[in-house]
């Protein structure tokens, strides 16, 4: 059973029925294959259009005249500087590094 602070869910499929574990609560859900799937599929969809709509702004404030082209040019001899520090890898600590690039994503 997962049960931590922030009381993660733990769903056991069992005999057409869904056993939700809550931190040591354990109720039961007729809920069909389908319908998780469905869920799933929201899930996944959502979290996917998120992402795709913030590069497709980002990119598209970047390419624009005036600032845009030089936060451009900022952004890339940040990622060209640390890759060559890294060996022309992408690594999880060079992406920690990119300030610039972190300040462009997130705002």
């Amino acid at each position: 059973m997962l049960c931590r602070q922030e009381c993660l869910d733990l769903g056991v499929w069992s005999s057409g029925y869904w056993c939700v574990v809550q931190c040591e609560e354990v109720s039961w859900a007729n809920i069909s294959v389908d319908d998780l799937a469905a869920q799933a599929m929201l899930f996944f969809g959502a979290g996917f259009e998120t992402t795709a709509s913030l590069l497709s702004f980002a990119l598209y404030e970047l390419s624009k005249p005036g600032n845009g082209k030089e936060i451009q040019g900022r952004v890339r001899e940040e990622v060209d500087r640390v890759m060559k520090e890294d060996g022309g890898k992408i690594t999880y600590e060079g992406l920690k590094r990119m300030q610039l690039l972190d300040r462009v994503l997130n705002g």
